[in-house]
């Protein structure tokens, strides 16, 4: 039966959709943080976003975060949230030092299947065959990928570079869950685990690694890092799946992908083949296939002036 989607819904999703938004453009700036070791960026970039979530945070209560009258955060919260950040991280920039950036992407990019069906079974939901379809698809997307030939051609020196990507699917798709259905989730938790992050591999890099002056790109990639993708997405995405339509979410990030491989192909960082190609065309039409009938193709009614004025709008009911 069709029932009534609330004008907050429709803001918290328009706010989620900022983090995609951002991700497109991370896949170029990863490349760029290729020559600095790993550690160091990562410190760099907790740092960053340690620092820029407490001023958002000042500026929003005009006192410091520690002082301020959150949620409780419990332990599963912490794991949740040192998953979606710490972890996220390390995988991401680790799979493009290890494989190539497109494979990598691609691999990272079945993330919003696994929140999809995760969603679904955390709130005992039907599957709908669509659902089995844009799998499907998506896994038919992988496939192509891995048939590539030339240069960029699967290789056993890259299996620990799909690993880490793999990881990225995993973590970022458990991180989405709790933020979902969890509690205690909250920027000022957000700026304390950047701050243990930033410890843990400063005291990694100063032990293993010898510290590499950035250039002004990766100075660039590990400011973006830090301030555009785990502060802003983080937050847009947060308050997305918090009170958002998840469905929308996860659909238009399977745009992330095309943006993030045509940025790739523009600079020069990838190489255009057919097989890539048809591989990031049949993951983004498996996101549409995901959305059928949730949204019933009316996209001008999602971003109408009169529902963000505080009318209803009549969607399908999940299925």
């Amino acid at each position: 039966m069709p029932h009534m989607e609330q004008p907050h819904v429709v803001r918290n999703t328009l706010i989620g959709l900022i983090a995609p938004a951002i991700w497109s453009s991370y896949a170029l700036f990863a490349c760029f943080l290729k020559s600095l070791p790993q550690f160091e960026v990562l410190a760099l970039s907790y740092l960053c976003a340690f620092l820029s979530l407490s001023l958002i945070r000042l500026m929003q209560t005009k006192e410091r975060f520690s002082q301020s009258q959150q949620p409780k955060s419990n332990f599963h919260a912490w794991i949740a949230v040192f998953s979606g950040v710490c972890l996220f991280q390390f995988f991401y920039l680790g799979a493009f030092r290890f494989a190539p950036p497109a494979h990598a992407e691609l691999i990272n990019y079945l993330w919003p299947i696994m929140v999809l069906f995760g969603s679904r079974l955390l709130s005992r939901q039907t599957f709908s065959p669509r659902y089995y379809i844009s799998s499907g698809l998506c896994l038919m997307g992988l496939s192509a990928l891995f048939l590539t030939q030339g240069q960029e051609q699967p290789r056993m020196e890259y299996w620990l570079g799909y690993l880490f990507a793999i990881g990225c699917a995993i973590s970022w798709t458990f991180y989405s869950l709790s933020v979902r259905h969890g509690k205690g989730i909250n920027d000022s938790l957000n700026a304390k685990v950047c701050l243990v992050g930033f410890f843990m591999s400063l005291c990694i890099h100063l032990g293993f690694e010898s510290f590499q002056l950035p250039s002004i790109a990766a100075l660039l990639g590990i400011v973006f890092s830090g301030c555009g993708v785990i502060t802003l997405a983080y937050l847009s995405w947060e308050k997305g799946m918090k009170g958002g339509n998840i469905t929308i979410l996860t659909t238009f990030s399977y745009s992330v992908p095309i943006l993030s491989i045509a940025l790739l192909v523009l600079f020069n960082l990838t190489e255009p083949t057919w097989n890539l190609f048809f591989a990031t065309i049949l993951i983004a039409i498996a996101g549409c296939i995901s959305m059928i009938q949730k949204v019933n193709f009316k996209w001008p009614l999602v971003l109408s002036p009169t529902l963000l004025r505080g009318k209803y709008k009549r969607t399908e009911s999940p299925t």
